[in-house]
């Protein structure tokens, strides 16, 4: 089962950085209220995952399947110690 909330927990940290750095120049508590918020999206997130079926889920980036079991570009993974990591 593929699965695109996957994806969110690599982009959302690198969304966030970058916003950090054009937020430092306009307001040092504006900093802040980003962390806060991209904290807590991750912990929905994780929340999300966690609570649906126990399934391992897949995303494959970039539509890049494994061709003749020779692996190609990245494969995220999702199973049941991945989403218990996420909440630590």
């Amino acid at each position: 089962m593929e699965n695109s909330l996957l994806i969110f927990f690599i982009f959302l940290p690198f969304l966030a950085a970058f916003a950090l750095t054009l937020i430092n120049m306009v307001s040092q508590q504006a900093k802040t209220y980003v962390v806060a918020a991209v904290s807590l999206a991750l912990l929905v997130l994780s929340l999300v995952l966690l609570l649906q079926p126990a399934s391992t889920q897949h995303y494959v980036m970039g539509g890049w399947y494994p061709a003749d079991n020779i692996p190609i570009g990245i494969h995220l993974v999702s199973d049941g110690l991945s989403r218990f990591m996420l909440l630590i």
